[in-house]
């Protein structure tokens, strides 16, 4: 870590971690609670021009001896785990953790209006979901897939802030300033890629359809061809009108 560096998690940080831990295969074996689990010390000294909320240590708590201790081995003051003022509806205004279950229960009506406008598509595109029980799972996934970027959207715009953190010498010196990185707009972006990966598959992009177009082109030609040599071999005569 850079001297100087802006470091620790925000109250929404840490409820989004929190949402993560309690998914995970170490809490489902050990039930551990995450304020035990996790260091959340308060985080005092930062940078003198850092003027962002308050952050807490999100290492997780040293085990000495096999006990776990009440910090990570870079603290050893008393923490704070005041974890009741976390959002335990974090990951559902911004949707992009929540199971699909919860985004199809908590749907509002300009979502559901998308959510069906996905599957208008297939008609479009001339895709028979009748016929293809698994184009129609990946319609359902992609129209779910849209949704959950379009409300993780809404809520980015509307409360995440772009963090700038400097970099410092051991004098103190500025060196240079960078974005913090922030988990949600990371996990947006892979969305948005997943969302693209599901078009791809089903033929609906832009690049897509112009290699179907290509396929078509060269499968007509291939067709042409055909008919030539099958009439060069039947004994029939070359008439290049017909290919006028």
């Amino acid at each position: 870590m850079a001297f100087g560096e802006v470091t620790g998690a925000t109250v929404q940080e840490l409820a989004e971690l929190q949402f993560e831990y309690e998914r995970s295969p170490h809490y489902e074996k050990t039930g551990e609670p995450f304020e035990s689990a996790y260091c959340l010390t308060r985080i005092g000294k930062q940078p003198e021009d850092y003027d962002g909320p308050t952050r807490w240590c999100r290492n997780r708590a040293a085990v000495v001896d096999g006990e776990r201790g009440h910090s990570c081995r870079f603290h050893g003051g008393k923490r704070n785990p005041d974890t009741d003022n976390l959002d335990p509806q974090a990951n559902l205004k911004h949707s992009m953790y929540a199971l699909p279950e919860t985004i199809y229960a908590t749907l509002t009506e300009e979502e559901r209006e998308l959510y069906e406008w996905v599957f208008s598509w297939p008609e479009v595109y001339e895709i028979d979901l009748s016929a293809d029980p698994a184009a129609e799972h990946d319609f359902e996934t992609l129209a779910l897939e849209i949704v959950r970027q379009a409300r993780s959207s809404d809520y980015i715009l509307a409360n995440t802030e772009v963090r700038q953190e400097g970099v410092y010498t051991a004098q103190g010196e500025l060196l240079e300033r960078k974005d913090v990185p922030n988990s949600l707009i990371d996990a947006h972006q892979r969305q948005i890629r997943l969302i693209n990966t599901i078009k791809d598959a089903l033929g609906i992009t832009r690049k897509a359809q112009a290699t179907n177009d290509t396929q078509e082109s060269a499968n007509d030609l291939m067709d042409s061809l055909s008919t030539v040599l099958s009439g060069f071999t039947s004994g029939g005569e070359y008439d290049p009108d017909q290919f006028e």
